[in-house]
């Protein structure tokens, strides 16, 4: 792909993850949302363990599981669509991703620029802090022009 339509597809990308990103910080219940949206609508276990074809007690397994984040996503599906809702899977980036490339970036570029700098100190060669800032926003912006992938190997 090249570096354009990847920069279109994360522009994108971040666009459609935007709405969600209201829902960073809010409260997940302690019981999980499977059981309060059974309670909230005066569902039995019973209830829904015969809209699911399962056991009442399979319904509490799956309550349980869920308040402890090891439901699967097809069993919550299923539950969801028997309670009549939907469930959505998404991943939050907690910030813009460009904004995670650029810190990324900004990383790598004080590592190399430390490093840089350290030796030039050892040589009696130093830069102006101007040359430094300069030259750090020179790297940040090479780095991250570079394929995504290169900002995420290890050094």
């Amino acid at each position: 792909m090249s570096k354009s339509l990847q920069k279109l597809h994360l522009r994108q990308l971040d666009a459609a993850l935007k709405p969600y990103r209201k829902l960073l910080g809010n409260e997940i219940p302690r019981r999980g949302w499977l059981r309060e949206i059974r309670k909230a609508i005066g569902m039995t276990h019973g209830q829904l363990a015969e809209r699911l074809g399962v056991t009442a007690s399979s319904v509490s397994a799956l309550e349980k599981s869920e308040a402890e984040g090891a439901a699967s996503l097809k069993s919550l599906t299923r539950a969801a669509d028997a309670l009549g809702c939907e469930l959505f899977y998404v991943m939050v980036p907690r910030r813009p991703l460009q904004e995670t490339i650029e810190e990324r970036a900004r990383q790598m570029a004080s590592d190399r620029l430390g490093v840089v700098a350290h030796t030039m100190r050892l040589e009696e060669q130093t830069l102006t802090s101007k040359e430094l800032r300069e030259q750090f926003n020179d790297l940040v912006r090479e780095l991250s022009e570079r394929p995504a992938k290169e900002l995420w190997q290890n050094r």
